[in-house]
């Protein structure tokens, strides 16, 4: 059960287990259901008169589907990514933190968005692959406004949603389609109003870790099994891929100075390796 209320003062989602745990139903606070078979390879939905399937979609496409990649051993990551020179970034944090507003950032740059909000990790010949999501941005109305300069320059999700979208495969816009090797992993820490944010700080292995376990995506659903498989591999994910704290500025107007930070640490990040690389094979 979410402990926030909805505009019908119900939980925002409440969820159940049916038939011997075969089966998970969610209902939502608008009347919004979702059903799943455990293996995660069918999904059923309904929704109330006073809705339609335009409603309903963004949940689908979002936290459901999200679900679905959980159910299917898939550990995926509340962040959004980006390509910077064939390797994905990863921006985590909580509702709010700038994930999504990042991303356009450096898709304003003309980077790829390989994801918005879900990134699914998997792991493959020992590297770590972000996997392509849903090729859109969600966009609160502020943002698109702080953006571009009007809330009216993007289309609305639906007409009874204020979000706004942007449509990456549309009108020369850039959308990553292949899995590709993660680089960094970048956590949104809060806006400061400080003369010297943006800024980078290093994070150990243990706070990594711990921070990662946060900051998956429905980790509220683990079971037991889920939970303690998901565990290890984040273990060997911060092992192999830095993690790294990212404090972002107020102002808006900073966000390509807040998208060169990271690219110069992608590149100090990428010079580190490659001289580590060749110690190793002296």
């Amino acid at each position: 059960m979410s402990p926030e209320s909805g505009q019908n003062h119900n939980p925002i989602l409440r969820i159940w287990l049916l038939e011997g745990n075969k089966y998970f139903h969610f209902l939502y606070d608008d009347g919004t259901e979702f059903f799943f078979d455990r293996r995660g390879t069918e999904i059923w939905a309904a929704w109330p008169r006073h809705s339609t399937l335009e409603d309903t979609v963004p949940t689908l496409l979002g936290q459901a589907l999200g679900f679905v990649q959980r159910l299917r051993g898939v550990t995926c990551l509340h962040a959004s990514a980006v390509e910077v020179e064939g390797k994905a970034i990863a921006l985590l944090g909580p509702a709010g933190a700038g994930k999504s507003t990042s991303a356009v950032a450096f898709l304003q740059l003309g980077y790829r968005v390989l994801a918005d909000d879900v990134v699914p990790v998997v792991e493959s010949r020992g590297k770590f692959l972000a996997q392509p999501a849903y090729p859109r941005i969600w966009l609160c109305p502020d943002i698109v406004r702080s953006l571009y300069g009007s809330t009216e320059a993007l289309p609305q999700m639906t007409p009874s949603w204020e979000k706004r979208y942007i449509d990456l495969n549309s009108n020369g816009m850039r959308f990553e389609e292949e899995p590709i090797p993660l680089a960094a992993l970048y956590l949104l820490d809060a806006r400061k109003n400080d003369v010297q944010a943006p800024f980078i700080q290093e994070v150990s292995v243990q706070t990594g870790l711990m921070e990662l376990i946060g900051n998956t995506y429905l980790n509220l659903l683990l079971d037991q099994a889920m939970r303690a498989r998901e565990f290890k591999l984040l273990g060997r994910l911060v092992v192999s891929v830095p993690v790294r704290r990212l404090k972002p500025h107020t102002d808006p107007a900073k966000l390509s100075h807040l998208c060169k930070v990271i690219l110069d640490d992608v590149h100090r990040l990428a010079d580190r390796t490659s001289t580590a690389g060749q110690a190793a094979s002296a």
